[in-house]
């Protein structure tokens, strides 16, 4: 039996530190690395360094939310990470889904 989540509609997920309301949801490759801005080989700029890819490479997931600050407003704040930290993730209902 396959469980099919699609992606577009997961509203919330689960880390080890509690539920997250996400925004959008995104699944990836998961490498960790930079832009040089000021890196110019034969006229391109911005060139991606790769620092950190997981063996066997893996996915990872990004994931936008609203936090609140220090001044009490929401701010729009960034998770990612490997989809091994996801416990677990709520879905937009749909009855005809379920039947």
């Amino acid at each position: 039996m396959s469980l099919v989540i699609k992606s577009k509609d997961i509203t919330d997920i689960l880390l080890i530190d509690g539920w997250y309301k996400v925004e959008s949801f995104v699944i990836d490759a998961y490498e960790i690395g930079f832009f040089d801005k000021d890196y110019d080989a034969l006229g391109s700029k911005g060139k991606f360094f790769l620092e950190y890819q997981p063996e066997n490479c893996c996915t990872g997931f990004r994931a936008l939310y609203h936090n609140w600050n220090d001044q009490g407003g929401y701010v729009k704040e960034l998770i990612t990470g490997p989809m091994s930290s996801i416990l677990a993730v709520k879905e937009k209902y749909k009855e005809e889904e379920w039947t």
